[in-house]
């Protein structure tokens, strides 16, 4: 009984079904269609076309088919099995548990797509890779993820605070606290554009639209994600990122929360929800001033804000 309970606290089962038994899943799922469709294609498939169009790589049908099946269960379950760990930070688990399913979809749909440019196709140079299973395969996989990851559990560990915050700190004098932090404009034009020129290269290097049903929707989370909302009132505090909860944290937990200074990059090695080691976080959206708040439990987040000292006060 004692173990089933631990393992309850540390297991989120809905991380578990979607980030790594459904991979499992898909893959039997291919598997089984390749063998239904295997009279109907050549012994050899085209595994990589070049710039031009012309086939570059030819790879029998089955080493080419369980490359594909080790590739996403070795991709999609390694990032997945985050999102089941219940104790691990909310939002990371969100975030990761949506890039899983979306790679899911996007093999699957590589898979199909190759499978159907190779349908009773005689000459192997006639065969092409099929672009539109792919980007239904993506669309479906981020929906699927995210439908999925709004009901993941935080069973991040919760201290109590046993004594009073330092009483040079400063104090609140309004009921609430509310700040909407935002990447600066020229951050989010290099690294949401990097990522869109670099889809384009490669869909322009490819012949075909299908990098962009993957670069697209990455490029939206990238910008989704240097953008959060921080609140916080006598309940205590509380951050959310593309609507969801990044983290929220009671009053009764918190044993300070100070003044300081952040740098992205120099810090956290980038912008956004980032986590610099065990139970380290930042919210980290440009440099400059922040407050860090630590919790009973022995987490420590820091926030970027324009407002230190009113944010603190809470």
């Amino acid at each position: 009984m004692n173990s089933a309970r631990a393992a309850q606290r540390r297991v989120d089962w809905t991380g578990l079904l979607f980030g790594v038994f459904m991979p499992f899943v898909v893959v039997s799922t291919l598997l089984w269609l390749t063998r239904i469709w295997e009279p109907r294609l050549p012994e050899n498939v085209v595994a990589q076309w070049n710039a031009i169009g012309e086939p570059s790589r030819i790879t029998p049908l089955w080493s080419n088919t369980w490359l594909l099946a080790t590739l996403m269960v070795a991709t999609a379950s390694g990032l997945g099995a985050i999102a089941a760990l219940r104790r691990a930070l909310l939002s990371l688990r969100f975030l990761l548990l949506i890039v899983s399913t979306t790679v899911t979809g996007l093999f699957a749909g590589l898979w199909v797509g190759i499978l159907i440019g190779h349908i009773n196709v005689i000459n192997i140079n006639d065969a092409t890779l099929v672009g539109w299973p792919i980007a239904a395969g993506v669309a479906l996989g981020g929906v699927t993820g995210f439908i999925a990851a709004n009901k993941l559990h935080d069973g991040r560990i919760v201290g109590k605070a046993t004594r009073r915050p330092p009483s040079h700190l400063p104090r609140a004098e309004a009921s609430s606290f509310d700040e909407t932090v935002v990447a600066s404009k020229p951050m989010q034009i290099l690294l949401v554009g990097t990522l869109i020129v670099v889809g384009g290269v490669v869909a322009a290097a490819s012949r075909s639209l299908w990098p962009l049903a993957l670069f697209v929707p990455l490029a939206f989370l990238l910008a989704a994600g240097m953008r959060a909302h921080i609140h916080a009132d006598g309940a205590g505090l509380a951050v959310r990122i593309m609507g969801h909860t990044a983290f929220n944290l009671k009053t009764g937990e918190i044993t300070k929360a100070e003044m300081s200074t952040t740098s992205p990059f120099g810090e956290f090695g980038g912008v956004g929800l980032r986590v610099r080691g065990s139970g380290d976080y930042g919210l980290v959206m440009r440099k400059g001033p922040a407050v860090v708040v630590y919790t009973a439990g022995g987490h420590k987040f820091t926030l970027t804000t324009d407002q230190p000292r009113q944010l603190a006060a809470f």
